[in-house]
């Protein structure tokens, strides 16, 4: 019987230690921005999409530039049957002809081609714009997450530690049970604050592991908690620069141009090519037996001269503008909103900065002094407690915000490489110590 409590302490020991060496592999892998950002370049499945559609407008530009083939016929007729010398009475023709494009239809063609290879790669450049605007959303989404955990496992372990202290004080005599069972609720709501956070990490780290698509593990990754400084917004070029040097701009107003040149494709196509053709021929009931002959042959469009065609290449032409002027006054807007929401942010981190966290936080120091010293009620400790809380999470809130919007500012307005952001300042906003 004394061997059971061996074997028992045994794996008991051989848990504890399992845990104590698996401890280190639940270290979080920290990037910085610049690194998820490179990962992103490498990885990304929608930005791959994209390049496939780059490669595919080069293929269209090669198909453009081909002059027509060679066309080759061979007939034979007045074959006698049932002669050993069969083919010596046949007629026979071998015929080569070649199309001739007339109205610069292959120059249309390839320049065509060309301004539409130049709107994929303008394209794809949108793309990775979109994309790293993206990244840097879900990248300080995890950041605000990692935060905001923090903020919870903070608070909870300062309500624990109260309830404890309180045990004592109801046991002494010095605290009402009532205000135990009060803490002891709030105590409650911290955990559920900090598992339901917990939740939301896990999928701000499988958001972000999608957007990098390497080889990560999902529990260990972790986003750099330094926001950027907050400053006034960059001046930079004029709003009108920056909208035409935009990659979604160059695309519009490309495909545009390529229409310009469909549509200059499609009337010529009123302009008729011509089909010249040499043969060799062998008569074996004729002499001479050998002849050479030269042909051409014309369209005559007695019954359809394109209007067809033409029509619908100028319809292309005219949504192909439109477009390009919706999407250029869309430019307009988005840059003038971006503008807007990176003011807006960095007025409220500083002053949360300068101002509300500060507050709050002598308040809620003044409150813990007054109830040690039996001046204050468990109420208002608790709501001290609540608010200080709060504006934390608020705090981390606006950091991110501006984080995000500072990222979307530069790609939006591509002042910058958006790489300044993760690298703009070292300011980390968490729970500090509680007084």
């Amino acid at each position: 019987m004394k061997i059971f409590p061996t074997l028992l302490f045994c794996c008991l020991l051989l848990v504890a230690t399992s845990q104590t060496f698996a401890a280190p592999s639940a270290a979080l892998s920290t990037i910085s921005f610049a690194q998820a950002k490179q990962l992103w370049q490498n990885g990304n499945r929608e930005l791959q999409l994209a390049h496939d559609q780059l490669r595919g407008a080069a293929a269209d530009q090669l198909i453009a530039g081909q002059k027509p083939n060679l066309t080759l016929a061979f007939n034979t007729t007045s074959i006698e049957t049932g002669q050993p010398t069969f083919m010596k009475q046949a007629d026979s023709v071998l015929r080569v002809e070649q199309l001739f494009e007339r109205g610069d239809k292959r120059a249309l063609r390839v320049r065509a081609a060309d301004l539409r290879s130049d709107a994929a790669r303008a394209d794809f450049a949108a793309a990775q714009r979109q994309g790293l605007i993206d990244l840097a959303a879900h990248y300080y989404d995890l950041a605000l997450t990692q935060a905001q955990l923090r903020i919870a496992e903070d608070s909870a372990r300062l309500f624990a530690a109260s309830v404890s202290a309180s045990q004592l004080r109801v046991q002494a005599g010095d605290l009402a049970a009532a205000d135990l069972a009060r803490l002891q609720v709030d105590a409650l709501r911290a955990q559920n604050d900090v598992e339901t956070t917990q939740n939301i990490l896990r999928q701000a780290q499988a958001a972000l592991a999608y957007r990098l698509r390497a080889d990560i593990d999902t529990t260990k990754l972790s986003a750099d908690e330094r926001w950027p400084q907050a400053k006034p917004p960059a001046s930079g070029a004029s709003l009108a620069a920056i909208v035409e040097r935009r990659p979604d701009i160059i695309a519009a107003d490309q495909r545009a141009a390529a229409a310009e040149a469909a549509f200059a494709q499609a009337q010529a196509l009123r302009t008729r090519d011509i089909t010249v053709g040499v043969q060799v021929e062998h008569n074996g009931q004729n002499r001479p037996l050998n002849t050479v002959g030269i042909g051409f042959s014309v369209p005559l469009m007695t019954g359809y001269a394109y209007a067809g065609e033409i029509t619908r290449a100028r319809i292309d032409l005219e949504s192909a503008q439109r477009v390009a002027e919706q999407v250029r006054a869309q430019a307009y807007l988005e840059i003038a909103n971006a503008r807007g929401d990176l003011t807006a942010a960095q007025i409220q981190v500083e002053r949360f900065d300068s101002q509300l966290l500060p507050a709050s936080q002598r308040a809620l120091a003044a409150t813990e002094l007054g109830y040690r010293q039996g001046a204050t009620p468990l109420l208002d400790l608790l709501d001290a407690r609540r608010i200080y809380k709060a504006t934390q999470l608020e705090a981390v809130g606006a950091h991110a915000n501006y984080a995000k919007a500072l990222a979307t500012w530069q790609i939006t307005a591509a002042i910058d490489d958006v790489n300044s952001v993760a690298e703009a300042g070292s300011q980390r906003i968490g729970p500090e110590k509680n007084p």
